[in-house]
């Protein structure tokens, strides 16, 4: 049968020229007429597998590529377009899974073990992750996206100098690969080569100006770098779709530009995690100069602790729909977007003589726990320790447990746990390591609770912490807070570069470590900064 009496063949012919020229919904329609005609045809249920996949429904395509998989369980094709779709939906168990059985149809599919170490990335097993990549490298030498990811496993390891290493064998082969640059840049600043990042993506902005995750990059090296006024501007671009953008609250009040305020009113919304919250309420002080009526809209944690601190604006709890509360407004605003307006601040910010806290405790609450510590720890200084991090670079910011020895064998010290969901075994650990007890105060839930920790942490002579929202908090209330920071991408922009005092929290020491995973000089400086509170 010729192929124009076979309209199966005809419609799979026209959807996979429609691929080959980037029509995937198009693509989708005729292999769609393709299945109307037969719906067992593996062919156009693999041509619909791609097209979905191309137009980012991944859920429908693991779908199609599963129904290839019902008809022939052999499909290397449809196992390995399964096995994408798993990494897309958040499903690596799966996708290690499906993408195993591929390579074992055919182990010398390139792309299969690039995408099988993608997927070993995304549960960390970066070992495995390796030896995959590598693998794929092997057998196509010349596989740019299999060097971005092996550099990009090495950057998630901290291990910058073999990220940048592959990370330009890949833009060497492909030098247009934009994440390529981007990845490149963040990991040059995160090695405090800031003027190297820049040049490179400036050289790739030259050409491709509405590059959003370049552009974003560039924001946070800006900031890190201290260049708050060009920085922040730059930082608008934190609103653009990708992996690392900030959603924009539904909120339809008109955006504040700049405009005069007196007699007006603002809905400012904090961003990002609780640490970033507490962090930005700094400029809360800055924005009630300039109008007459704030509102400000922020995790349901805090609402305690900045009512307190700010009687004189309104504050409502985030919710999804927004409160109704912002329809009373003339404006609204990002709080980091409405910075940008307040330059005349941020020219002298790193210099500013802020007040020490801006932040305070329930006294009442304090009191008692003053009161029930110093009894259970007689003479001895009485410090906190958070010990772990969460979020994205959460493990990078985590000592390994055994690295707290040092400080938690001193006798001499009383130790309070304020490590928000602590986990127990973790404490077990801790004390056999240290001889010591770590004491778990079960009244307090540093997760659910921010303003009963305020009280705890304000009943401290001192607390240790890694970069977590314990940290911000101890510093926002003018606490005496050790913070101790990794090397490279742990180290967010807000504690910029080579300083050991924060701008943003003036009672706060921060202790960096001083090379890659090299945490026993940070750890063994924050104990020498404790002595000043021993009795």
């Amino acid at each position: 049968m010729s192929d124009k009496k076979n309209p199966i063949i005809k419609y799979n012919d026209l959807g996979n020229k429609e691929l080959a020229h980037g029509n995937a919904q198009e693509a989708c329609r005729l292999f769609e007429m393709a299945l109307n005609k037969q719906e067992d045809e593996i062919t156009a249920w693999m041509g619909l597998g791609y097209s979905l996949e191309i137009l980012g429904d991944f859920h429908k395509s693991a779908l199609a590529f599963k129904t290839v998989i019902s008809i022939d369980s052999k499909s290397f094709q449809g196992l390995h377009g399964l096995g994408r779709c798993y990494i897309r939906t958040d499903q690596p168990e799966l996708s290690i899974e499906t993408l195993g059985k591929a390579i074992n149809l055919n182990p010398s599919s390139a792309s299969a073990w690039c995408d099988l170490g993608l997927a070993e990335m995304t549960i960390e097993n970066f070992s495995a992750a390796e030896k995959s990549l590598n693998q794929a490298i092997s057998l196509d030498p010349k596989f740019s996206f299999a060097m971005h990811h092996l550099g990009d496993c090495y950057k998630k390891q901290n291990n910058l100098e073999k990220a940048i290493y592959f990370l330009k064998k890949a833009l060497n082969i492909n030098p247009n690969l934009s994440s390529t640059i981007a990845s490149l840049a963040s990991a040059l600043s995160d090695m405090n080569q800031s003027l190297e990042a820049h040049i490179v993506l400036d050289k790739y902005l030259k050409m491709h100006p509405e590059d959003v995750e370049c552009n974003q990059n560039k924001a946070l090296i800006l900031l890190r770098d201290g260049k708050l006024i060009e920085g922040l501007k730059q930082y608008e671009w934190r609103f653009y779709p990708t992996a690392q953008s900030v959603p924009v609250r539904p909120i339809t009040k008109p955006r504040w530009r700049g405009e005069k305020l007196k007699g007006k009113s603002i809905f400012i919304w904090l961003e990002q995690g609780i640490g970033d919250e507490v962090l930005s309420l700094r400029l809360i002080e800055y924005y009630l100069e300039q109008c007459d009526n704030c509102i400000v809209e922020c995790d349901e944690r805090l609402v305690p602790l900045v009512s307190r601190a700010y009687p004189e604006i309104t504050v409502c709890k985030r919710t999804n729909p927004p409160d109704q509360i912002f329809k009373s407004s003339d404006f609204s605003c990002p709080v980091w977007s409405g910075a940008i307006h307040l330059s005349k601040y941020l020219k002298h910010f790193q210099n500013a003589n802020f007040k020490t806290s801006y932040l305070s405790a329930e006294i009442k609450d304090t009191n008692l726990f003053k009161k029930k510590y110093r009894k259970l720890a007689g003479k001895r200084a009485i410090v906190g320790l958070s010990w772990a991090s969460g979020g994205k670079a959460g493990k990078i910011k985590t000592p390994p447990l055994e690295e707290w020895k040092n400080l938690l064998s001193r006798k001499d010290i009383f130790f309070v746990s304020v490590q928000y969901s602590p986990a127990q075994e973790d404490i077990d650990f801790l004390e056999k390591i240290s001889g010591n007890t770590i004491f778990l105060d079960k009244n307090v839930n540093a997760t659910k609770d921010l303003d009963l920790l305020a009280s705890q942490l304000s009943a401290l002579d001192a607390t240790v912490s890694v970069s977590n929202s314990t940290a911000h908090l101890c510093g926002a209330l003018g606490l005496p807070i050790a913070n101790v920071i990794p090397f490279g991408r742990g180290g967010f922009w807000y504690w910029f570069r080579e300083k050991d005092k924060s701008p943003w929290y003036p009672s706060m020491k921060i202790f960096r470590q001083e090379q890659s995973n090299d945490w026993e000089s940070a750890i063994n400086k924050s104990i020498e900064w404790v002595d000043h509170f021993v009795i």
